[in-house]
């Protein structure tokens, strides 16, 4: 992949695309799509297909519109901008390595009161413990690579072709943390070293796969740990 790490930052139209993408769907997704979606019929099932719904809402919004971009604007090859398996060995090892950081974090997290008032987001598995598996899959296929895909590979990867890795690296951790604004405070503040270590992981294999993996096992362990807590 070609990189500017070398020369001035170029900025153009693309690189505002990138840029302005997360302020402007963010909004519409938390404020206009999850409210609209499946207005409550009383049935039992209610919370968790509307919040399976509002996933699906994000995948479309900030994985198959990113995806589009990146085909019809012709950037380069999808494993160029991360959607392959990369370095397949130093990935694997940053995995083993960052899944007992990231349970640790979930299991302190998981005790927490305003981590418990928050999650799951489906407040309907605290009484339905055999729905988590099907929540669980639906957060990890549609929200979680549709933010990785997004924010570590098509945002990290598209800037990165412009100006230097570090700084891509750095601006696409500032929308990834904004849009943790109002979630509890210790996800707020640690989403922002979250995002610099996933966005350099992603940077050095080549791929959003591995942090999506550890991404995944902090979601889905809070919301384990919180239910059977």
């Amino acid at each position: 992949m070609n990189s500017t790490a070398g020369s001035s930052p170029r900025v153009d139209v693309d690189t505002w695309v990138l840029l302005l993408a997360v302020p402007l769907l963010f909004p519409v997704w938390r404020y206009f799509a999850m409210p609209a979606l499946m207005p409550g019929s009383g049935g039992e099932l209610d919370d968790l297909w509307r919040t399976i719904g509002s996933f699906a809402v994000f995948f479309l919004l900030f994985g198959l519109l990113p995806l589009l971009d990146q085909l019809l604007r012709r950037r380069g090859a999808l494993r160029s901008v991360g959607l392959g398996l990369g370095d397949l060995r130093f990935g694997l090892l940053a995995v083993m390595a960052g899944l007992p950081l990231v349970v640790g974090i979930a299991w302190r997290g998981a005790g927490m009161p305003d981590v418990q008032a928050e999650y799951p987001l489906c407040r309907l598995l605290l009484l339905r413990h055999d729905l988590l598996l099907p929540y669980s899959l639906a957060y990890a296929l549609l929200y979680y690579v549709a933010w990785e895909w997004c924010f570590r590979g098509w945002m990290l990867f598209g800037l990165a072709q412009r100006w230097p890795p570090a700084l891509a690296i750095l601006l696409q951790t500032v929308p990834s943390a904004l849009v943790h604004l109002g979630k509890p405070a210790g996800e707020m503040f640690g989403s922002i070293p979250f995002g610099l270590l996933l966005g350099w992981l992603a940077w050095r294999t080549r791929s959003i796969w591995y942090g999506w993996a550890l991404h995944v096992a902090l979601g889905v362990g809070t919301d384990v740990l919180v239910i059977h807590g």
